[in-house]
């Protein structure tokens, strides 16, 4: 993707792994997302991505950090506890276990400005700031990666408006007033989807085609239910539960440790501030999230199993985010809970219900410790965590009996010192060495050396290159892609499902299908006979050898007659092996008739060139004195467009599932372009989304500025 894009090429597909993938319908990450920085040259080999990719990561959150702490600072929380609470959100442990993926980072970075902006807009700010932050905040959420962090965004969106809903319930005359903050946030949902169309359009416009890897299950086929026992993989059982107050070992995509004393200020705030909105929405999310990270453990599985979006999230354990985020703003609106009874004071017989709140951590931290102490690796001991509690609990009742704004601050000071230090020393904010990483610990610059090689024997990039033996495939195939060597194999999820059972190489073939591919060489560390029939040995790399074929059909070439057909892909492949592929051949699908010579009656005397040639584009100058097909060795989309001296023609389907071209006796020059009709549609509709939001915030929002 940054290849392409610093070659002046929109990413639309890539040519070099599966057999080349769209990428326009990529539902990982977008090349619209400007902090991902793939127009700069920063990716160009493994070890340069590894370490732009961890500072990127850095700056996603540090962006969080930010974002988290205007969110903190709009709905009124002290610069205090707003530097806080961004800081237990933004270094938290689940943070720190998503910092692997920097397209789960980058996304979550936006999401707390544009909750910021719709808080603005549920109590009424009619500031233009406001719908700029929800907006762009969202359109940034979804160019960064459209899955797991919007369908969060959508949960905190329902849960605000409910209990922003309930509030004005409670209010005489709010109600309606109420929904013309509604209507805005639509609006703003609309605008949003209308922007990022380009993103979001494809992905659903393609999905059913989609093939989706679920672990150690089935794989899911378009819009298929996901199996009920693979939504409950990775849930926390209920010991783990006991890992929100102390350190236990992690989930595969979640962790659950918040730590006493954050849990502590957020049951302070539920307990001080209840006739908040804000605090029960957020209050209602951690609990609801908690469950929902349980699984089937509390039942709450047997629910969200059944309520469409919410399905979409397989693992039990992402719901650990919102836990999280939760639990760190109400952290922050309890600390200043904290200052301002420790400043005001309190009356005896208040004192009850001001401590009990301090006294239920303890209690449960306790109890946590008697159950499931077997669990806890903490570093350091739960009871220190609990004596810290204990003591700041002390210094909390001083404080209160005698008030004052200086023992206020200095005791607010105390319990985000203590909070922080016990923090850093359960969560260790120390990346991996280089050592440790996969590129090294798999031999991986041995392979790096041996595609350098295959590189130099195939510099125009017109075969391709299949892996053999205990290579992993899928690391091999996303390696070459660094040097511009197209392979059949790829990780990447979810995947064309057509493509992934047509193209995909997973063991060798009795037959020549691969060779009809184009897959003239191959990489194996441990060969067998069968996997290097019709190829001979080259050179070894290391422990890895290189094979070459002699007889591949090639990237483009002309036939002027019919080689045969075919009704499926194994009597294409056994009916390929009589043939000379290395001079082409030309084999419809039965019942395609075609104005050419006679079976196997081929001209020699037909030329063609090379003119032009991306990942979205070639052209070629052909002559020929018969009628012929150019055949274009690249797999057969629709989103492919031919034109034949400028006008358009028809993309035939041939060889199972390659391309060609019918050509007119004479001269003639061929253009391939490939551009997706819904891509097409989705920038009309983003353009139609720009001057909409510029009408909508700009004008509307301005003529209904408060006086």
């Amino acid at each position: 993707m940054s290849t392409l894009l610093r070659q002046g090429v929109w990413p639309l597909r890539t040519d070099t792994f599966l057999g080349g993938v769209p990428f326009y319908d990529l539902a990982q990450l977008s090349a619209f997302y400007p902090f991902y920085f793939t127009w700069l040259p920063l990716f160009k080999t493994p070890f340069d991505s590894i370490y732009s990719i961890h500072w990127i990561v850095l700056l996603h959150l540090l962006i969080a950090q930010i974002t988290a702490c205007i969110f903190l600072r709009s709905i009124g929380v002290s610069r205090l506890s707003a530097a806080v609470g961004s800081a237990l959100f933004a270094y938290s442990a689940n943070s720190f276990l998503y910092a692997a993926w920097l397209n789960i980072t980058a996304p979550y970075a936006w999401l707390p400005l544009y909750l910021t902006g719709i808080f603005g807009i549920l109590t009424g700010k009619t500031e233009r700031r406001y719908s700029l932050m929800a907006l762009g905040s969202m359109v940034m959420l979804v160019f960064a990666s459209p899955a797991q962090p919007l369908i969060h965004a959508l949960i905190l969106t329902a849960v605000f408006v409910i209990f922003k809903g309930i509030d004005c319930r409670e209010g005489a005359g709010c109600l309606k007033a109420f929904r013309r903050p509604v209507v805005r946030i639509i609006a703003i949902g609309l605008l949003s989807v209308l922007i990022a169309s380009p993103v979001l359009l494809p992905i659903w416009w393609n999905l059913d085609g989609m093939i989706r890897w679920i672990g150690g299950f089935p794989a899911v086929i378009g819009n298929a239910r996901i199996p009920f026992a693979a939504f409950k993989e990775d849930q926390l059982t209920y010991a783990q539960l006991g890992g929100v107050l102390f350190k236990m070992p992690r989930l595969l995509v979640g962790d659950p440790y918040v730590g006493l004393i954050p849990l502590a200020l957020a049951v302070l705030a539920i307990a001080w501030r209840p006739r908040s909105w804000l605090v029960r929405a957020f209050a209602a999310t951690a609990i609801y999230s908690i469950v929902s990270a349980a699984g089937s453990n509390l039942g709450l599985a047997y629910v969200n199993y059944y309520v469409p979006i919410l399905n979409k999230i397989r693992e039990p354990s992402r719901f650990l985010f919102l836990f999280q985020f939760s639990i760190s703003v109400l952290a922050a609106v309890g600390l200043d809970e904290l200052r301002k009874r420790a400043a005001e004071g309190t009356t005896a017989r208040q004192w009850t219900c001001t401590l009990v709140p301090l006294v239920l951590p303890i209690i449960l931290g306790i109890l946590t410790v008697t159950l499931v102490r077997n669990h806890v690796v903490s570093r350091l001991s739960p009871a220190v965590s609990i004596a810290a509690l204990c003591v700041l609990v002390a210094l909390t009742w001083a404080a209160i009996r005698a008030p004052g704004r200086g023992r206020a601050l200095c005791l607010g000071g105390v319990w985000a010192v203590t909070a922080f230090v016990l923090h850093a020393i359960e969560v260790r904010w120390i990346p991996w060495p280089i050592t440790e990483s996969q590129y090294l610990v798999s031999n991986t610059p041995e392979l790096d050396l041996a595609l350098k090689h295959v590189a130099a024997l195939d510099p125009e990039h017109d075969y391709r290159v299949i892996f053999e033996g205990d290579i992993d495939k899928q690391q091999a195939s996303m390696l070459a892609s660094y040097r511009g060597i197209r392979t059949l194999n790829a990780y990447i999820n979810p995947a064309p499902y057509r493509q992934f059972t047509e193209l995909y190489h997973h063991a060798p073939r009795p037959d020549n299908y691969f060779f009809a591919l184009g897959a003239k060489f191959m990489i194996c560390d441990s060969c067998n006979a069968s996997a290097t029939r019709g190829y001979r040995h080259v050179e070894d790399v290391g422990r890895y050898a290189i094979y070459q074929a002699e007889t591949v059909l090639p990237h483009s070439y002309l036939q002027t007659a019919v080689d045969g057909y075919y009704s499926n892909i194994d009597q294409f492949g056994g009916a390929v092996m009589g043939h000379d592929l290395q001079h082409g051949v030309l084999f419809l699908k039965e019942g395609m008739n075609l104005p050419l010579a006679p079976m196997g009656m081929h001209n020699d005397a037909c030329e063609r060139m090379e003119m032009a040639r991306s990942v979205v584009y070639e052209r070629f100058d052909s002559s020929c004195p018969l009628a012929s097909v150019l055949v274009l060795n690249e797999f057969s989309d629709p989103a492919w467009n031919a034109y034949i001296d400028g006008k358009t023609a028809e993309v035939l389907k041939v060889n199972f599932n390659q391309m060609g071209v019918l050509l007119p006796p004479g001269a003639h020059y061929v253009e391939f372009r490939y551009l997706p009709m819904i891509f097409k549609v989705s920038l009309t509709l983003m353009a139609l989304g720009f001057v909409l939001s510029w009408l909508y915030i700009w004008r509307w929002c301005g003529l209904r500025r408060a006086p």
